[in-house]
């Protein structure tokens, strides 16, 4: 199973290396937007695939709520930053990765005078 994984995701890397940009980047945004809308489903924030799109590209006229709109957006900030860990040499899990993670994602739910409080990682 694990060797027809690698064979499709190598023929994919070709395919998508043949590609034009264009359509590359396309596609890229539209498998994020959906991984996005996906996930904050899961924690019942309601999103289509396309209006996550749209706020991705900073469009302020996307008719969601507004704790819709904070909570894809946070997500759509972690998932960024977690992507571009994918080739840091040193990279290891701690609890100011998860922390710093939480962070992004519940941020706009904290107060101005304890910024940092609410439930965190407590211990690893």
């Amino acid at each position: 199973m694990l060797g027809d994984v690698e064979q499709m995701r190598r023929a994919l890397r070709h395919q998508v290396r043949a590609t034009p940009a264009r359509w590359v980047a396309r596609l890229r945004k539209f498998l994020t937007a959906d991984a996005v809308a996906a996930s904050n489903s899961i924690e019942g924030f309601k999103v289509s695939t396309v209006d996550v799109e749209d706020l991705m590209e900073g469009e302020h006229e996307v008719d969601v709520s507004e704790e819709n709109r904070e909570e894809t957006l946070a997500y759509q900030r972690m998932m960024t930053y977690v992507q571009t860990l994918h080739d840091v040499e040193d990279f290891g899990y701690s609890k100011g990765l998860l922390n710093g993670m939480h962070w992004m994602l519940q941020g706009h739910r904290h107060s101005v005078r304890r910024p940092a409080s609410g439930a965190g990682v407590r211990s690893m």
